[in-house]
């Protein structure tokens, strides 16, 4: 494996410890107790009010992605192999985000701690991608931002 895809599967597994990590450390100064009651109280608010915000900004980036792919800078990103990588980071988001929030609202239906922790696990796993997301939003303008001044440059100098 090359170290591009090492680098990758790295950050992915990397958002997956520091979850359970925060989970854990809820568990750990709080207690399982009250870190139970704590999502079961606030699991539709942080399902509405937070992950389906980011869900529906997720779809948008990701149908934006979509409709610009067949210009020269989406070309571009393909040559240089990161717009499958983007497209995957984004999708990746939409279906944590997706997941968040089915499991939190289910949380209200199902009662045992087990599942608490697990919503709980799905709600930082979308706040880490929330900012994982927007992250990659800001990467993207500014490879667009130097895929213009290179292209204008080169544009400039064929005059």
């Amino acid at each position: 494996m090359n170290n591009r895809k090492t680098k990758i599967i790295w950050a992915y597994v990397t958002e997956v410890i520091l979850a359970i990590l925060l989970v854990f450390l809820g568990c750990v100064t709080l207690g399982i107790t009250a870190v139970t009651a704590l999502v079961h109280q606030f699991a539709v608010d942080f399902a509405t009010l937070y992950c389906a915000v980011f869900f529906a900004a997720a779809l948008a980036f990701l149908w934006t992605f979509y409709s610009k792919a067949d210009t020269v800078f989406y070309t571009w990103l393909d040559e240089i192999q990161a717009f499958h990588v983007y497209l995957h980071a984004t999708g990746y988001v939409v279906a944590v985000e997706a997941v968040a929030i089915f499991l939190l609202v289910a949380t209200k239906e199902y009662s045992g701690s087990e599942f608490s922790l697990i919503a709980a696990f799905a709600f930082f796993m979308a706040v880490i991608n929330s900012y994982t997301m927007v992250k990659n939003v800001i990467d993207l303008m500014k490879l667009h931002t130097l895929f213009n001044r290179v292209c204008g440059a080169n544009d400039k100098q064929s005059r």
